[in-house]
């Protein structure tokens, strides 16, 4: 079907740079290869979103998705800037090791502006609006991917800058995360009860998935902060 109208081999390297850049994010040991994949990912992913470009509502999910991701990813280079200015290195373990002396101020900054920027990925409540579009505007594969890996980037950011770079700001990270977190269910799952169109229904159930995997994220770190670490591990 797609190879009547539009370009296979496009969508065989946008989808294998999607799946590289993926795969990049979790192999990243600084501040720049990290974001060099997170990039790729995005601009991958919203292309391929926008893939049958002959129908519009599928361009304007890929735009939207886009101007969000953009958002978020701005957000995340504030945190990461904020995180890395003690030691001036952009090395995770340099900024893990001279986290101890950011300020209370700065803590906070970091867990808001990480949990916005990685949230837009993750589909998280209220950062959520690209993905119930793209979801059904992206081909079959491409969707799978979006369910099944992206969403789960975002939640793997809130970790690595929450829980191992800047673990003294997780009691405050934990409130944000179960706050925003049981929200996403239960709105997920109420959205996918009622919608008719099977893709966005998938969408509002990956939505409710990845609200529950951040509230339990969010009670782990609450109970890592108060040195509990059983009911964490739990």
């Amino acid at each position: 079907r797609y190879a009547s109208e539009y370009s296979v081999g496009w969508l065989t390297v946008a989808y294998a740079v999607l799946l590289l850049a993926t795969v990049g994010i979790f192999a990243a040991a600084d501040v720049v290869s990290f974001l060099i994949a997170w990039e790729l990912m995005t601009l991958a992913s919203c292309a391929l979103v926008a893939y049958e470009w002959r129908e519009r509502t599928k361009v304007r999910a890929a735009v939207l998705m886009l101007a969000m991701s953009e958002f978020g990813t701005l957000a995340v280079m504030l945190a990461f800037a904020l995180a890395a200015y003690p030691t001036h290195s952009l090395s995770f373990a340099d900024i893990a090791r001279g986290a101890s002396t950011l300020s209370p101020f700065a803590r906070l900054l970091i867990v808001l502006l990480s949990f916005f920027g990685f949230g837009v990925k993750a589909g998280i409540l209220p950062f959520n609006a690209w993905l119930p579009r793209a979801y059904p505007a992206a081909p079959a594969i491409v969707a799978a991917v979006v369910a099944g890996a992206l969403v789960n980037c975002g939640v793997y950011g809130m970790l690595l800058v929450n829980l191992v770079l800047v673990p003294q700001g997780a009691l405050l990270f934990g409130v944000v995360a179960l706050t925003f977190g049981s929200l996403s269910a239960i709105v997920g799952i109420l959205y996918a009860t009622i919608d008719d169109d099977l893709k966005r229904m998938l969408a509002f159930s990956s939505i409710e998935s990845i609200g529950i995997v951040v509230t339990a994220l969010g009670a782990g770190a609450i109970f890592l902060a108060m040195r509990q670490r059983d009911l964490a591990e739990l």
